[in-house]
């Protein structure tokens, strides 16, 4: 398709794929942007702020966008061709530069956000409360645990966690029964249970934190999509489950997964 901008503007590539419809979500445009799917005159291009102009290509997958200034015919360029300078100037049909810097792009920074408030709160009250805690993680890989070591002084807590990726990890380590994975699969509320439980066998910890689900973008199904998840958490020996259905890249669904498990946390120790 040809994507029509006054003569002598510009525009960002994160903007034109928008506003061209080959993504529609910031957040999938800035995954498929730096996993160098996205390519400008046959070029991959891995920044975002990419600013592009008249005869620009810009391919994701199957869908394509020319940018033709208004009234001539789009060429195509090399990247290496364009000047290391080039005047901006902003104000472009599908609007100005300013506004067009997304805020739907500072989604994942509004949850890391949150999630070291919550961490830190965690941090001081853990050891007030002279609580200890463990992980057992599936679908987040050791993101919780990252978050906890991120604080020094958290060996005063933090026992440790084991990421359990697959369902021989999660029988051996984690005493998951086959007869559960069998039945309810590996992302379900009972071997989430069943990991949680088996953690606390492990570690004896206060806090044993369990996490199992689908981060995507592939393995979902009609009955468990994509960002299904599912938590069990026992605290002082009460469980606590609960289920998720979160929309997102895979670093999305991941952060919100362990922003949740941190909450949980948090609210009821």
């Amino acid at each position: 398709m040809k994507f029509f901008i006054d003569r002598g503007s510009e525009i960002y590539l994160f903007q034109l794929m928008k506003a061209a419809g080959i993504l529609p979500d910031y957040n999938e445009i800035r995954e498929a942007i730096i996993s160098e799917e996205v390519t400008i005159n046959g070029e991959v291009c891995a920044n975002q702020r990419e600013i592009l102009g008249h005869g620009d290509v810009v391919k994701y997958q199957e869908k394509s966008a020319e940018i033709v200034a208004r009234g001539e015919t789009g060429k195509g360029k090399k990247l290496s061709e364009k000047p290391e300078i080039r005047e901006r100037i902003p104000a472009i049909e599908h609007g100005k530069v300013n506004k067009w810097a997304a805020k739907p792009l500072n989604l994942e920074k509004r949850i890391e956000s949150k999630i070291a408030d919550v961490m830190q709160k965690l941090h001081n009250s853990l050891p007030q409360k002279k609580l200890t805690l463990a992980f057992a993680e599936s679908c987040t890989g050791g993101m919780l645990q990252d978050i906890v070591v991120r604080n020094s002084g958290c060996s005063a807590y933090f026992l440790g966690g084991i990421t359990s990726y697959s369902d021989s990890i999660k029988m051996q380590v984690l005493q998951v029964s086959k007869q559960s994975l069998d039945n309810f699969g590996a992302v379900s509320a009972q071997v989430a249970k069943e990991m949680a439980t088996g953690l606390q066998q492990k570690f004896a910890a206060d806090i044993s934190a369990a996490v199992t689900g689908i981060a995507g973008p592939e393995g979902g199904t009609d009955e468990k999509p994509v960002g299904t998840l599912y938590t069990a958490i026992l605290i002082k020996g009460k469980m606590y489950e609960n289920s998720f259905n979160f929309s997102g890249t895979r670093s999305v669904i991941r952060k919100k997964t362990t922003l949740e498990v941190l909450n949980i946390i948090y609210k009821n120790i």
